[in-house]
């Protein structure tokens, strides 16, 4: 997974977001340290509507306990909200069983939220 400024998802554009290219054989995933110091992840989920037309599953994970779950594919985004309130790692896994048409798929406007000083010290720590 990477980041990108601008990608179009179902239509609309959205603003920086979290980019990943499952694979039919391998999950694609991010992960980050976010040391008890945030309360939520938000990001509008779907595909890119210039890459594949498959389907995928995303996982969000803190701790290694299942936090949120969304199914996306071509022309289908779907808002995913995820409580991490102390949380050590957030793992974020996208999975595909689409061979020939795995699609690329977008957080979009992917953010923590949380109290300024919590989310300053995720900032200095990468």
């Amino acid at each position: 997974c990477s980041t990108t400024d601008k990608v179009t998802v179902n239509g609309g554009l959205v603003g920086p977001s979290v980019r990943c290219e499952p694979t039919q054989r391998t999950a694609a995933y991010a992960e980050y340290a976010l040391a008890r110091n945030a309360i939520a992840f938000e990001a509008l989920v779907g595909t890119d509507d210039r890459q594949g037309t498959g389907n995928a599953e995303v996982l969000v994970f803190g701790d290694g306990r299942e936090l949120g779950k969304v199914a996306v594919g071509l022309g289908r985004a779907a808002p995913l909200r995820a409580d991490v309130r102390g949380v050590l790692r957030l793992r974020i896994e996208v999975r595909t069983g689409d061979k020939d048409t795995a699609p690329d798929v977008v957080l979009g406007d992917a953010k923590l939220l949380g109290e300024a000083a919590g989310l300053d010290v995720i900032a200095a720590a990468r």
